[in-house]
């Protein structure tokens, strides 16, 4: 499993916005992140649901599906945590779950 997901991070990073003269580096500092649950299934759920969805696999996309639900618990008990609720790290979760759900969510 730790190498599927290194493989769809990978991938994400490689793929993601090229072309548009922007990258997104600092998926890659969250994904990086081995302390923050948060910021593990964040990273997890967009690059899983992104490389199902560009290799239209979609038992890979419910994966991601499933990792953004629990993205977003983690995410609400770190905005409930005054230590952690203004840290760079809920923010790039917040980033990161904003694509995804402009990619799997909105109509």
């Amino acid at each position: 499993m730790a190498l599927e997901n290194n493989i769809y991070i990978s991938f994400l990073i490689s793929n993601l916005f090229v072309g548009i003269g922007t990258g997104v580096p600092w998926i890659q500092t969250l994904a990086e992140d081995t302390k923050s649950l948060s910021a593990t299934n964040s990273v997890l759920a967009l690059s899983t649901a992104y490389f199902g969805r560009l290799n239209r696999q979609q038992g890979i996309v419910n994966g991601g599906l499933e990792l953004y639900g629990k993205a977003l618990r983690n995410l609400n008990n770190d905005l409930q945590d005054p230590a952690k609720a203004l840290s760079l790290t809920v923010l790039l979760c917040a980033m990161t779950l904003q694509i995804f759900e402009v990619f799997y969510i909105s109509p």
